[in-house]
């Protein structure tokens, strides 16, 4: 009597532990992923001059995306969905850092905390900024405003910041300073340098890397492709420092790892603690590049959002998450966070993987703030050829999309994004983007000038009179003339 009812209890149990198995495989990929980001993105942003303030970096995006996280588990409870950073804001707020540190050491202020400090400080201004609009476009249910830019123009954008994403991928797998010379120097007898096995070996492998992370996981469509991609360039960057004889520090001083992140916890003081020692006139020489990067997050936030929504075949609300991400950036602004949002790959993974559990996004967080609370240092053996990749398959993805524009655009709509793209590679993002709404503004004009002044003419046989009138003949005849 008893052997009946503890089948189907003996199924449940087995089937619950097969979710629970799943949530917790989907939450460590997705977390996998989004370390994997923050990693790759504090090395774009914190380079060259900026690379000894990483360390404040990385812990203003550990402090933002904790409190993002449960910013997104607050607002948005009715689905399971994972935030992230985004690649294509990050290389224009890379450009912002950048340009504050120039006009840091012309002024004479070369203290790297102070330098930091400021930075970030100035990055924040640009998260609050960014995180404002995405509040307004959410609250007024604008958020889908961006889709009426032509999509040629939006092609070609995303294609040349994929390319600027593909010259710093290279730069930070490599560890080199500048991917273009580098590449360059290779046919120079007298750059020697440049020869170097150990160069040459990175740069390959970072291409490399980055090749089998786009293509494979759209050749083999599986949860496991990619973080087997990661897996087996962590244990070939490994071997192979291993075969050297190559202990950590010295892997990492030969540009084979990552900086090294100091021991202890992260937990800093929120940049915005030192405002008073910031001066807002150095936001004016960079405030073209802050709305580039609105523009830039709201593109790629819509989206993120409208694919997933296609591939989930479900609606997640794309107002309410634009005002989830943008409170989520307004608190991150606090630290000096780079801007972050929906994500779209590791969102996917914790729903085909996990079924979209609660657990699965609770393990993220969870994972996050221990980095933060307990120290990040284990996050030193990262491969840099593994992060110079990841961008790589980000930089292909935008460059794939406008390889296949000529399928659905007509030849001069491809000309279009080629020029808006080699734009966005030459003169940087904001000059590209700016180069795409003058183009915009001219396929407005030239497409408006072809509709005719006059639409339709309308003679009497069509439209009728309701009015009987009598022939002029009659008329005539009855006044006598």
């Amino acid at each position: 009597m008893t052997t009946p009812d503890r089948i189907p209890a003996g199924r449940a149990m087995r089937a619950a532990s097969a979710r629970v198995s799943r949530t917790i495989m989907g939450g460590c990929v997705a977390t996998m992923m989004i370390v994997l980001d923050l990693i790759v993105y504090s090395q774009l942003i914190f380079s060259g001059p900026l690379a000894e303030s990483r360390t404040a970096g990385v812990a203003a995006m550990l402090s933002a995306y904790v409190l993002g996280g449960l910013v997104f588990a607050v607002l948005k409870r009715d689905v399971v969905v994972s935030l992230s950073f985004f690649g294509a804001a990050a290389i224009v707020q890379a450009a912002i850092a950048a340009r504050v540190a120039e006009q840091l050491h012309a002024a004479g202020v070369t203290d790297p905390d102070a330098v930091g400090q400021i930075v970030l400080l100035a990055c924040g201004a640009a998260t609050l900024l960014t995180g404002l609009v995405f509040v307004a476009l959410g609250t007024l249910r604008a958020s889908l405003v961006m889709q009426l830019l032509p999509y040629p123009i939006l092609t070609g954008f995303l294609a040349g910041v994929g390319l600027l994403l593909l010259r710093s991928g290279v730069q930070i797998g490599a560890h080199i300073d500048d991917a273009v010379a580098s590449v360059l120097g290779l046919f120079d007898p007298a750059t020697p340098s440049l020869h170097d096995p150990g160069t040459l070996g990175r740069i390959a492998l970072t291409l490399g890397i980055g090749v089998c992370a786009f293509y494979l996981p759209r050749r083999v469509p599986h949860w496991s492709t990619f973080p087997a991609i990661v897996i087996a360039s962590f244990a070939l960057v490994h071997l192979g420092v291993s075969m050297q004889g190559l202990d950590t520090a010295a892997a990492q001083a030969a540009g084979w790892l990552i900086d090294p992140l100091p021991p202890g916890p992260l937990l800093r003081a929120p940049a915005i603690a030192s405002l008073s020692g910031f001066d807002p006139a150095l936001l004016l020489p960079v405030l073209p590049k802050i709305a580039t990067e609105i523009l830039v997050a709201v593109i790629i936030q819509i989206l993120y959002v409208v694919s997933v929504e296609l591939d989930l075949r479900r609606e997640f609300g794309i107002d309410r998450l634009f005002v989830a991400s943008g409170f989520t950036n307004v608190l991150g602004s606090l630290f000096g966070s780079p801007v972050m949002g929906f994500d779209r790959t590791s969102t996917l993974y914790l729903h085909n993987i996990g079924g979209g559990q609660w657990l699965g996004r609770w393990l993220t967080l969870a994972v996050t703030a221990a980095l933060l609370l307990f120290g990040a240092s284990a996050l030193g053996l990262l491969p840099r050829p593994l992060a110079g990749g990841a961008l790589i398959a980000i930089a292909l993805g935008h460059l794939f999309n406008l390889s296949r524009a000529h399928r659905t655009l007509l030849p001069w709509e491809v000309a279009v994004a080629a020029c808006v793209c080699a734009a966005t590679a030459l003169f940087g993002a904001t000059m590209g983007f700016l180069t795409g709404i003058l183009m915009a503004m001219l396929i407005f004009a030239v497409q408006y000038a072809q509709i005719p002044t006059i639409r339709r003419a309308i003679s009497g046989a069509e439209r009728r009179s309701s009015i009987i009138r009598e022939c002029a003949s009659n008329l005539l005849f009855q006044t006598g003339s």
